[in-house]
């Protein structure tokens, strides 16, 4: 089993002043974000020719990480700007900074008064030994689990070889997404050398990514993990079972799983 962080994104404030030239300010906050993920800004920060989400300027930061600048307006009226790490992203700030955690890198968005738009905790389970999508979609089946989800779980492929169970919307503060990695990497024509791989992918955004990454900076400190600085393991196990819980095979009914066990598997 293997946890890890693949997907980060906060919003923080330009501080310019009305009178002050915009692109120059973007500049030199590309500077410090680039300087500190440890970039070189001449050669690996190139400024894009379009912006989205409703930003001016838009920088790209090696090959996966970017960063918005002259965006929309915060509550006190500043101009924002927005550092964006996916999968890859997330890996490729792991790899340029040995001597960094994760803690290291929220502490420093936190003192740019940053606000935490999303953050995306996965288990990856490399041997499928005590459970599989399907074991997983026929206990669905037979209402045996609980969870924080309103919906019911979305399964996407064919019935006789679930490919993912989705939990929630794109548009809730709380997501999770069961899939099979391996056949993922596999479509996009990527090399894999796992010969299993299904991820538990727990997506939080706004005030719930804001929690979590408040719990993530006062507890949970391991020094015995060199680049995640803090146990991770045991708290995505707490946040998965907290919003997903598989039932042993009971005779309750959907609305009072609750009473029966957790499957030990």
């Amino acid at each position: 089993m293997n946890v890890l962080i693949d997907y980060f994104s906060v919003t923080f404030p330009m501080c310019c002043n009305a009178g002050d030239d915009r692109l120059f300010s973007s500049y030199e906050i590309s500077y410090n974000i680039a300087k500190y993920l440890n970039f070189n800004i001449l050669e690996e920060v190139k400024q894009q020719k379009y912006a989205q989400n409703f930003f001016n300027c838009q920088f790209q930061l090696g090959e996966y990480i970017v960063l918005r600048t002259d965006g929309p307006m915060d509550e006190n009226y500043q101009k924002t700007c927005q550092l964006e790490m996916k999968g890859e992203g997330c890996r490729e700030f792991e790899r340029r900074n040995p001597g960094k955690t994760w803690l290291d890198l929220i502490q420093y968005m936190k003192n740019l008064n940053a606000k935490f738009k999303r953050i995306d905790i996965a288990v990856d389970d490399y041997e499928g030994k005590y459970v599989s999508l399907q074991w997983i979609f026929d206990k669905i089946e037979k209402d045996q689990y609980t969870s924080v989800f309103r919906t019911f779980p979305l399964p996407i492929g064919p019935i006789n070889e679930i490919q993912t169970i989705q939990f929630g919307t794109h548009h809730s503060n709380k997501m999770l997404v069961i899939y099979d990695k391996r056949k993922e990497q596999l479509a996009k024509k990527n090399f894999c050398e796992k010969a299993y791989w299904v991820r538990y992918e727990m997506r939080f955004r706004n005030e719930v990514a804001t929690a979590i990454i408040k719990k993530l900076l006062s507890a949970y400190i391991d020094v015995a993990i060199p680049v995640y600085g803090l146990n991770i393991k045991q708290y995505a196990y707490e946040l998965l079972y907290g919003i997903f819980d598989i039932k042993v095979d009971n005779h309750y009914n959907k609305s009072n799983q609750n009473k029966a066990e957790t499957d030990s598997l």
